[in-house]
């Protein structure tokens, strides 16, 4: 049995697919695909794949060694489209994008993993903020901490690897998705919360067994007491704040809560099994059912690996990042203020293409800029800027929006997907170093003049359209009411 050690990626994605299918199946899910909806988001498909792919082209020209990943980026783009269009149930999506993720990763090599999660985020950017009445992030959080997670066992130092945690990180997802199979029939509401409670320990034997009779590591046996922590605390995250489909407003004492529900989990997990604990304890966030609590955690957990991994292998200080540098302490001032920024954008009420393509502009193009622009210690000052401020503006940010937080919550992809693209575009961190200052200028002139452009544009459409067109995100889609957890929910 210990030989199954090494392959427990196979079971989660066997696990993932089966209660995918069990969902599916039960449901006569083949009744309520949606195939037009599918044909009708071509179009925004393509339009990304050729912006991204233009992108992709540059790079090449720099002599950039990640130009020919595309293709995996065109996968991952791919396996978000299709599941989030095709009407899959809300409560399996998360499922069953985690054993489309899951399968990625035990075919494709090292190299495309972080492009494959790039195309993944991208959709879902896109689509949340030029759809925000059908705008959620539960669904497509599992896939990305599961990846990241993956990503940092790879690319971090020889003591983190020394006992495979990859397998400890696929024993927890595995518990997991269980646990969200378990609790279907079984979870409800009660006074003693004692359902929730008989759950949580499930998930925490199941991971248990796993650790000890398949992995054969008992001196990770304690980390099952933490898994099961992980549990308690996604169920707390999930009855507090937004919930797609209901009317519930959440107060401003329970998203304060959730802030510290999330910094708790982080120290605690981090104190005693360090970045691979946290990953572990995050990864009962695809129990979710409906709440986006628990997928903003899972996305602040996994922005925060992808960070790491950038640390690991760009950051020659070995104590990690010197904020006495002034750059260093200027970039994340940076990211704080660039996660402000789009909050504001939501809150003045732009048109919905007008935020979603600032937010992709800044999850995209603003980390490879630090990275040529800036060093390595400064590129990751910004990211950390970013993830922080993102947790705190998707949780605490959703008091200011009445029917709008979806797209608040949505923040925190932003935050994923700058990490996720800053690790990616790290090359350019040498090429900024070896570029004269002249040159520098030159690019600094370049994008200068494409701002201005795009700057008069907007204003010259404002000015066109009215004063009455830009009055709200809701104008451009309809109610924004969020998404309804049913069979016939149409997806983005």
């Amino acid at each position: 049995m210990g030989a199954l050690g090494n392959n427990l990626g196979t079971w989660l994605m066997a696990v993932s697919f089966f209660v995918w299918a069990f969902d599916f199946v039960r449901s006569k899910g083949h009744l309520n695909l949606d195939l037009p909806n599918l044909k009708k988001q071509g179009p925004l498909f393509i339009g990304i794949l050729l912006g991204v792919g233009a992108l992709f082209g540059l790079s090449h020209l720099l002599g950039l060694t990640f130009a020919p990943l595309i293709v995996f980026f065109a996968l991952g783009l791919a396996s978000c489209c299709l599941v989030s269009s095709l009407n899959f149930l809300y409560k399996s999506r998360a499922i069953l994008l985690l054993g489309i993720t899951s399968l990625a990763y035990l075919l494709m090599g090292p190299e495309g993993q972080v492009p494959f999660l790039i195309g993944l985020v991208a959709w879902k950017i896109c689509a949340n903020f030029l759809y925000p009445e059908k705008a959620t992030v539960s669904d497509i959080a599992p896939a990305v901490l599961f990846m990241a997670g993956m990503i940092l066992v790879g690319t971090s130092s020889t003591a983190l690897v020394k006992r495979a945690p990859n397998e400890l990180i696929s024993a927890a997802f595995i518990a997991a998705v269980l646990v969200n199979w378990f609790q279907r029939p079984f979870r409800a509401d009660d006074a003693f919360l004692l359902k929730r409670l008989i759950l949580t320990a499930t998930g925490g034997l199941i991971f248990l067994i796993l650790v000890t009779k398949v992995v054969m590591a008992q001196q990770y046996a304690p980390m099952a007491i933490l898994v099961g922590a992980g549990f308690a605390f996604m169920y707390a995250l999930d009855g507090q704040g937004i919930k797609p489909g209901t009317s519930a407003d959440p107060t401003a004492l329970e998203l304060i809560r959730n802030v510290l529900i999330i910094g708790i989990l982080t120290l605690v997990s981090t104190r005693l099994y360090g970045n691979l604990g946290l990953i572990v304890v995050a990864a009962p966030a695809a129990v979710s059912f409906f709440g986006q609590g628990p997928a903003i955690a899972a996305l602040f957990v996994a922005a925060r690996a992808l960070e790491q991994s950038f640390d690991v292998n760009y950051v020659a200080n070995v104590t990690g990042i010197n904020l006495m540098h002034p750059y260093v302490s200027a970039a994340q001032y940076f990211g704080f203020f660039t996660m402000m920024v789009l909050l504001l954008l939501l809150k003045e009420g732009r048109s919905n293409k007008f935020v979603a393509v600032a937010t992709t502009v800044v999850a995209v193009i603003g980390p490879a800029l630090a990275n040529y622009f800036l060093h390595a210690e400064a590129s990751a000052s910004y990211l950390i800027g970013l993830t922080v401020a993102g947790v705190m503006v998707s949780i605490l940010g959703q008091r200011f929006f009445q029917e709008q937080e979806a797209l608040c919550a949505s923040l925190m992809l932003v935050a994923t997907q700058a990490s996720a693209v800053g690790l990616l575009t790290a090359e350019l961190i040498e090429l900024g170093n070896s570029t004269a200052n002249p040159e520098r200028v030159k690019v600094i002139y370049v994008l200068a003049a494409i701002t201005a452009i795009a700057m008069i544009a907007s204003i010259l459409r404002s000015r066109v359209s009215g004063s009455g067109s830009g009055s709200g995100p809701a104008s451009d889609s309809g109610s924004g009411s969020g998404p309804a957890p049913t069979a016939g929910e149409p997806s983005t």
